[in-house]
């Protein structure tokens, strides 16, 4: 979480002193924590990190240089303007002081780490601060040269024990209502939590945003959205004994607890809209960008940022902006290449976070899960396949509002390998489910004209006749997990023949019925009913 107001960076940087009301014990003056300073380093045993006595920007040593938010110098004028990143602000740590009352000092080339916690339990986190500037290097591209030539330096407050960080006076007011981080220029906070992948994951989520902002500080930077949407991206990790990976989607729960991205997106387009057919709680693409229209809650925005970066990241269509984007570093830069995109991808990049959103889960399969689109010339197409190993599938069709589909499927295909391939049917295999219903069985969704809303799923089966109650486009698919898909193979036959209604709208009421039952009770509902229509003849195909 970042901040916008630039004086509260300078209060904390300075150290000034907070007194809490009705304590007995007075707090230690910070000119006596942070002054009474020898050089001195020493290594913490085993921890692979450094314990400081004094950090000393360098500088603090030229007082008649001015240090504004992003600092330019006058070049000949043959030659381009040359940007530097904000400025440090000098920082003496009393090492002596701060031990006597609990708060150790663990630092590495690109961090400075205080905490109250056991420093064995934590040693990992300053190294792991370097291996993640490494990558956002390669990935946001390299930071502006600092003015006085330091190399860059995030200094990071990891907080059991509140109360003690406000007595030394290393917390500036507005940091005391953070929930659980909050980062000013180059410093940030963070609440200690439970979980130790959490713990790493809040460290690192607010030192992405130090990273992100110190070439041109808080006044100018990309949209909040993004920002953290970014921030979540780059924090998602995974740790083994030779590397680290980061911007990771879990493959499981376990290893990210506390983290829960995911599963609060699968709460959430769980609850249902009322209206006259049963739509999915998932926020369109503008809902997620633009901060008028405001998101629930805390973790649902956070949730939902992190989806829309994710997808955009890895997606291969908007791969290629995200990174664009990434390289971003003022609010007008950003917004042009947001515009940019817009312009190139038109209405499919809001539909296929549509899509995407619906069937995202751990170990999301990026090749065979984003939703497939059809070829501009192949609209309304004839006789196409409904493949097992993709996600969405366009059928191509614009369902007007009560236009009468009746759907056919037939074919085999194999949607799982054990000891033997899981051959199954249009109907599905009921050894096993996903999400309430039969492996392989055949589903459907609409999506609306301006990808602003997604229904529930609608179960086709072998045959179904559906009555859309309002304009969207039809996408199929081959019921499976998005993370598990890869292994299928083959396809279904899937004809939908358009059908002219005769003012009797008993299939439109049984599909939307359909779609509020439990999952025992979806196939007798959607068995093919006479309802008095009469067949076009025009018989046609849905991929």
């Amino acid at each position: 979480m970042t901040a916008t107001p630039e004086y509260l960076l300078l209060a904390c940087v300075s150290l000034i002193t907070t007194t809490t009301a009705g304590c007995a014990q007075q707090p230690i003056p910070v000119s006596q924590a942070v002054a009474e300073t020898e050089s001195e380093e020493t290594d913490l045993p085993g921890s692979g990190v450094t314990t400081a006595t004094h950090i000393q920007s360098p500088a603090a040593d030229n007082d008649s240089v001015a240090e504004p938010d992003t600092e330019t110098i006058s070049e000949p004028e043959d030659k381009p303007e040359k940007l530097f990143r904000i400025s440090e602000e000098p920082l003496e740590i009393n090492r002596q002081r701060l031990g006597g009352v609990g708060i150790h000092v663990l630092e590495s080339r690109r961090l400075i780490l205080l905490t109250d916690l056991d420093p064995q339990s934590v040693r990992e986190l300053p190294n792991l601060a370097d291996d993640c500037f490494d990558y956002l290097e390669r990935i946001c591209g390299p930071l502006r040269p600092s003015r006085s030539g330091a190399e860059f330096q995030a200094v990071g407050c990891l907080i059991s024990d509140f109360e003690l960080f406000q007595l030394m006076g290393l917390v500036p007011g507005p940091v005391v209502e953070m929930q659980h981080g909050q980062q000013f220029g180059y410093q940030f906070w963070i609440r200690d939590q439970p979980e130790d992948y959490y713990r790493r994951h809040l460290l690192l989520h607010e030192f992405v945003h130090v990273y992100m902002t110190c070439d041109t500080g808080l006044n100018d930077i990309p949209d909040g959205w993004f920002m953290e949407g970014a921030a979540e991206v780059f924090a998602t990790h995974t740790i083994t004994s030779s590397t680290t990976v980061f911007g990771v989607l879990p493959a499981q729960f376990a290893g990210f607890e506390g983290w829960g991205r995911i599963s609060t997106i699968r709460r959430r387009r769980l609850d249902r809209i009322p209206a006259e057919f049963t739509l999915q709680s998932i926020p369109s693409i503008n809902q997620i960008r633009y901060p008028e229209a405001a998101l629930a809650r805390d973790d649902d925005r956070y949730s939902w940022w992190w989806a829309l970066s994710w997808m955009l990241c890895n997606h291969p269509d908007y791969s290629a902006d995200w990174t664009r984007l990434c390289r971003c570093r003022g609010k007008d830069e950003f917004r042009q290449q947001v515009e940019n995109m817009n312009t190139q991808h038109e209405q499919r990049l809001s539909s296929d976070w549509m899509l995407f959103a619906e069937s995202l889960c751990e170990n999301f399969h990026t090749m065979h899960s984003f939703p497939h689109h059809r070829g501009s010339d192949e609209s309304e197409p004839r006789k196409l396949k409904l493949r097992a190993d993709r996600g969405w599938q366009d059928s191509g069709w614009n369902l007007t509002e009560n236009q009468r589909i009746a759907i056919e499927c037939s074919g085999r295909c194999i949607v799982k390998e054990t000891t033997a391939p899981w051959y199954s049917e249009p109907n599905g295999v009921t050894l096993e489910y996903n999400q309430g219903r039969p492996l392989g069985e055949v589903i459907a969704v609409l999506v609306g004209p301006e990808a602003d809303w997604i229904s529930q799923r609608i179960i086709v089966g072998d045959s179904c006749t559906i009555t859309a109650p309002r304009a969207g486009r039809l996408w199929l698919q081959i019921n499976d997990a998005a993370g598990t898909r890869a292994g299928n193979s083959g396809s279904y036959h899937v004809h939908l023949n358009h059908q002219l209604a005769t003012g009797n709208h008993q299939t439109r009421a049984t599909i939307r019925r359909a779609m509020l039952q439990t999952p025992s009770q979806f196939r007798q509902q959607l068995l093919p009913t006479s309802c008095g229509v009469e067949t076009a003849p025009l018989t046609l195909a849905v991929h």
